[in-house]
């Protein structure tokens, strides 16, 4: 632990100890690390709830396109809202999305080639 007590120094004054520093390096990775809560079984995509800097995150994918809805953690009372948003008229939309989307993203590539 020693090596750890070397004190930064510029101009000859006192910064900081290193490893205050590395203990708090640590806290914040640790406070803004994201964390996958779950995934979540669905026939047509894939749904990935994340947790991140006070947000929940579900990310829905379907081939070469994805959504991300972020969701403060205030606004919800937990997991198991999100499964209520999920389970509802919610993701209809999100399938006419990416069909939407996807046309939009060919269209656009399409012009590429053109």
């Amino acid at each position: 632990m020693e090596g750890f007590r070397k004190i930064l120094s510029h101009s000859g004054k006192s910064i900081l100890f290193l490893d205050e520093l590395l203990a708090g390096f640590l806290l914040f990775a640790k406070k803004n690390h994201m964390r996958i809560i779950k995934e979540v079984s669905h026939p047509l995509c894939k749904i990935t709830v994340f947790f991140w800097n006070g947000k929940y995150l579900v990310k829905v994918e379907r081939g070469l396109i994805e959504q991300t809805y972020k969701i403060p953690e205030t606004e919800i009372s937990g997991e198991q809202d999100i499964d209520k948003l999920l389970g509802s008229q919610f993701m209809d939309k999100v399938l006419i999305r990416f069909e939407e989307m996807e046309n939009d993203f060919i269209e656009a590539l399409e012009k590429i080639d053109a």
